[in-house]
């Protein structure tokens, strides 16, 4: 079996596949959309930091270089939504480890608190 190809061309912005229609002769090439064209260049290179972070987001384990990436972000970046997401991210990753080493279970439910089952009427329905 083949893999079906998608339609369109993917822009590093927004990061959507969108038509031929929606690039221009240059977009095709940098790979750039017409709406994402548009925007200001300081809203351009944040929605391309952020999707750089979104991508660490699943990448486990973590390298030294990406750990130093997200740190940046978070101290240079830190009003706008790259340094945001990234400082989420470093404090997600870090609680994650902190309690992993330290074996502290605290934050996680107990399998008790899991199994809660709703409590049903016991008289039957009257129709």
């Amino acid at each position: 079996m083949t893999k079906k190809k998608r339609q369109g061309h993917y822009c590093k912005i927004c990061g959507e596949y969108k038509a031929n229609e929606r690039f221009t002769g240059k977009g095709h090439a940098t790979h750039i959309c017409k709406s994402c064209q548009s925007l200001p260049p300081e809203t351009k290179t944040d929605q391309i930091r952020c999707r750089q972070i979104e991508r660490l987001m699943d990448k486990y384990p973590l390298t030294r270089n990406d750990w130093d990436f997200l740190e940046k972000c978070a101290k240079k970046f830190a009003g706008k939504e790259s340094g945001e997401i990234a400082q989420d991210i470093l404090e997600i990753r870090r609680g994650v480890y902190t309690q992993m080493v330290k074996g502290e279970e605290e934050d996680i439910p107990s399998p008790e608190e899991l199994d809660i089952l709703p409590e049903f009427r016991e008289e039957p329905y009257e129709f």
